[in-house]
């Protein structure tokens, strides 16, 4: 859990804030759980850390400085009045104005599932909300049917959410995993609310998790898209898929439709964050879509487009995927590659124009791995903005109200959660930065502390001066950099700096010195630090702690947290959780890739009377188990959870973790067409495996299949012409001969096929043929039906098409100039569409094109009679007409010339 908030115990599958392990990682902890996480694994032990974090680096003229401390923020947002709503992943919605939180609008969290990435995590104020006073959050609601994301809209009263004024507007389908939700919801320029949803992390309908994930592919659901709606609920009609093979998926979040109604842009990995273009005239939108392992994207918002997730990850391929929609999905605007040790794309804002000099038409995107705050150009270009935000921010960003002007705010996870602001300060004096050390924090009296202030800097270079407050009474206690000051008292003391520039800006930090007291040691009794874990297995945990002041701590007073470790980086999992027991249910890797290299890492943190604590980790390892997948004969491809290997090959899984594998029907390196026969355990040929508690090998057993192809003598056919199939049976490269190979005919485009006769085996030219005649177009296949020891094969589909035929037009011999007469012909067989005649003349021994005319076509006994009346030429000599017929769906088709002489 996150939060005091009950967890559902649900399997956290696949990634972090969308993707694979630390690129996707809301890394949640406080600052005591992020300097426990770097401790060696367990058990280990960290006392009293102190929450700062250090300000970030920013370009010449700009200023970054810690506007409050929050747990876990999420989004802000503005009221007209300047307060500012924040988002807590936990569940609240704060109210912060004048300096300080001044309320909790909203505590959600008794509601909704916080645990992994989901909560509280989006907000938008209603444009006309001096009117509607309505705000709207998206969060991760704890139904009856599972942790489903969910729009809401809510009515404030004053600084307070009405109670019971909840109206639902859109609920996603349940998503097992806890990852991938998106969360973001802004307000259009036309009024309207834009809503990003994620690809649920797995596909509840069976497409697998992470890279084989493919959600966002299916129309007819929520995940993976941007939605649209107006703010009671309903569509817009201008929707780009409105229509009578759509529907409205705002309470179960699928239909039976082909598309759901509220869908404005598809194939989307996990916009995690969107950012509206204030400067725009009408509706303009970047998405940040979080990749998968290898590319990050941002993506013009575009009604009806689709970015190709799953198919491709920020404008490549996704080997994890077969499918690769080149034509028609559309590419970023921007990608970046994780090499550069960014891996995971969070928030986003465009620079209002006139606010920053040089910086109109500036998009701004952050990364929450490596900790920086990138700038796009008007022009492009791609600029650090921002470096040193730290490894967990920024979450979110949005330019706000600063006195008469506006700055950049933005939330971090960093030491535990901060909103921060950046600003322009131009040629002005900025304000210092103090930084404050201190060694030790608590012990026995007297305690003798050693105090540091030189870290402390000042943006224009300038000195500073330095005032210590060490006991809280207000009183400068030294104006040293360095000292060292002694307490005699046994309390908790909030020893202060205070940091002033030459031109008289201040800024101060704050730490607390525990004296006359020493942190509690905690104990995990279970489970064993030997323990390995099945996946999905019931583990409880268990502790205690003693202090040497406070003897033996209650169970309140022990706080547990579980961290998912994955290579270097982590992602949460479970807690805090209050108590000296709890129970996990043990995870699945986030994938075939994460099983090497991944544990769980069990925190548990105890806090004695006066709040000082100490917190210890254990590494909870699970059961490996190498599975052994093999083919007969050797060297086939099999596929194993999105992935594809040659067999045989081992792989590390974990006991009880599901393994998709697939034997799918492949060639050979002798180019023998190969098809599944049977599994070592019996199952079919695409299967999950429930990995063992021991190593094992499982083996696909191959059998060679024919392969049959066809071509046509003539793919365009005139009206009750011939064509003739040839077809060829392999078997590695020999064609098989005397095998009844049946002809099957298809009149409506493929959709229905009847069979259509035998194809003959010609043992001169070493193929089967058989000719057809074609009255109308239609698709042939020819299928192999002779051997029960193979399953029948199909060829590939020939298409055939039927020229329509025309007879030569009928005129009389001779024509008086200037005279009309009248034309006409046959057309075989009937056909709806248009016919015209093309008229050319003789001029100095060229025939040289005239005019035409459109004619009349009418049935006549099963043909077409086309008919041209009060044609007139102007000219005398040698004349010739044709006719031609085209119905859209037919090639166009000339008839016969006919001479005649105009007089």
């Amino acid at each position: 859990m996150i939060g005091a908030v009950r967890a559902r115990g649900r399997s956290e599958r696949c990634r972090g804030w969308g993707k694979r392990m630390y690129r996707r990682s809301i890394v949640w902890v406080l600052a005591l759980i992020l300097l426990a996480s770097s401790l060696p694994q367990g058990p280990a032990a960290q006392a009293a850390p102190q929450n700062t974090v250090t300000a970030a680096t920013v370009p010449g003229g700009f200023e970054d400085r810690k506007v409050a401390d929050v747990f876990l923020p999420t989004a802000l947002e503005w009221m007209p009045d300047g307060h500012m709503l924040v988002t807590t992943q936990p569940g609240q919605l704060k109210v912060y104005n004048g300096g300080s939180f001044i309320t909790n609008a909203l505590d959600l969290s008794g509601r909704i599932c916080s645990n992994s990435e989901r909560g509280l995590l989006g907000i938008a104020v209603d444009p006309a909300y001096t009117t509607t006073k309505h705000v709207f959050l998206f969060y991760t609601a704890d139904t009856t049917s599972g942790c489903r994301n969910r729009v809401s809209r809510f009515t404030m009263s004053g600084n307070k959410v009405v109670s019971g004024s909840e109206r639902i507007l859109l609920t996603a389908d349940p998503a097992s995993a806890g990852n991938h939700n998106g969360g973001d919801i802004h307000f259009g320029k036309d009024g309207t609310l834009y809503v990003s949803l994620g690809d649920g992390g797995c596909d509840p309908y069976g497409g697998g998790c992470a890279g084989s994930n493919n959600a966002a592919r299916d129309r007819n659901s929520l995940f993976g898209k941007i939605l649209r709606i107006n703010k009671d609920g309903s569509v817009p009609g201008t929707n780009p898929y409105i229509g009578s093979n759509s529907a409205r998926c705002n309470v179960s979040g699928n239909t039976s439709a082909t598309w759901c109604k509220e869908t404005f842009a598809w194939g989307l990995r996990n916009p995690f964050r969107f950012a509206m273009d204030p400067n725009a005239t009408t509706t303009r939108f970047f998405i940040n879509d979080v990749g998968q392992n290898r590319w990050e994207e941002v993506d013009s918002g575009v009604k009806g487009a689709d970015y190709g997730w799953s198919c491709r990850e920020g404008g490549y391929d996704n080997p994890e995927q077969s499918c690769s929609p080149t034509s028609g999905a559309r590419g970023p605007i921007l990608n970046y590659s994780h090499d550069s040790g960014c891996a995971s794309i969070t928030g986003g804002a465009f620079v209002p124009n006139g606010l920053w000099p040089g910086f109109n038409g500036s998009y701004l995107y952050a990364d929450y791995v490596c900790g920086k705050i990138f700038r796009r150009t008007a022009t492009g270009a791609i600029t650090t903005f921002v470096s040193g935000l730290g490894s967990s921010s920024a979450v979110h960003m949005a330019f706000g109200p600063l006195g008469s002007g506006r700055a950049l705010y933005y939330t971090t996870y960093e030491g535990g959660g901060q909103i921060r602001r950046i600003r322009y300060a131009g040629t002005s004096n900025r304000a210092p930065v103090a930084s404050l050390k201190a060694s030790p924090t608590y012990g026995r009296l007297p305690l003798a502390v050693g105090f540091d202030a030189s870290a402390s800097r000042d943006p224009e270079g300038g000195a500073l001066t330095y005032a210590w407050d060490f006991n809280g009474d207000g009183v400068v206690d030294s104006r040293s950099a360095k000292i060292s000051y002694t307490y005699r008292l046994s309390r908790n003391f909030a020893a202060k700096l205070t940091v002033r520039d030459v031109h008289g800006a201040v800024d101060s930090a704050t730490t607390t010195i525990y004296a006359g007291n020493t942190p509690p040691t905690p104990k995990i009794t279970a489970p064993a630090a030997t323990k390995l874990f099945r996946v999905g297995e019931s583990i409880s945990l268990q502790g205690a702690a003693t202090d040497t002041q406070d003897g033996t701590l209650a169970g309140t007073r022990l706080t547990w947290r579980v961290i998912k470790v994955h290579a270097t980086h982590t992602h949460p999992f479970a807690g805090p959780t209050v108590g000296a027991r709890t129970t996990i249910t043990a995870p699945p890797p986030e994938d075939l890739a994460a099983t090497s290299n991944s544990y769980l890492r069990l925190q548990l943190t105890a806090t004695d009377a006066r709040g000082l604590s100490r917190t210890i980790t254990q590494r909870l390892n699970p059961r490996k188990v190498s599975i052994t997948l093999a083919t007969s004969p050797r060297g086939l491809r099999l596929g194993i959870n999105g992935r594809t290997i040659v067999a045989p090959a081992t792989v590390t899984s974990w006991q009880t973790y599901g393994l998709r594998v697939s034997a799918p029907p492949q060639y050979d390196s002798a180019g023998r067409y190969m098809v599944f026969s049977r599994w070592s355990d019996g199952r079919s040929a695409a299967h999950t495996i429930v990995t063992p508690a021991s190593a094992a090998t499982y083996m696909a057993t191959y059998k060679v299949q024919p392969t049959l192809t066809q071509s046509a003598s003539s793919t365009l056919v005139q009206y009750d012409g011939p064509t003739t199939l040839t077809g060829h049976l392999r078997s590695s490269t020999t064609t098989l001969a005397q095998r009844t190979v049946t002809v099957w005919r298809s009149l409506d485009g493929g959709r229905t096929w009847l069979r259509d006769g035998l194809a003959t085996y010609n043992a001169t030219r070493n193929r089967y043929t058989a000719t057809r005649r074609l009255t109308r177009n239609a698709h042939f296949q020819m299928r192999y039906d002779g051997n029960t020891t193979y399953a029948s094969d199909r060829s590939n589909v020939v298409s055939v098409l039927s020229k329509a035929s025309l007879t030569r037009p009928v005129t009389p011999d001779t024509v008086s100039r200037n005279v009309s007469f009248t034309t006409y012909g046959y057309l075989k067989p009937y056909h709806a569409g248009s016919t015209a005649l093309f008229f050319r003349r003789y001029v100095n021994g060229t025939w040289t094109y005239y005019g035409a005319g459109k004619a009349t076509n009418t049935a006549f006994d099963g043909y077409t009679l086309y008919t041209l009346s009060g044609y007139s030429l102007p000219y005398a000599g040698s004349w010739k007409v044709r006719a031609n017929h085209s119905d859209g769906s037919h090639a166009a088709t000339y008839g016969p010339w006919r001479y005649f002489t105009v007089k």
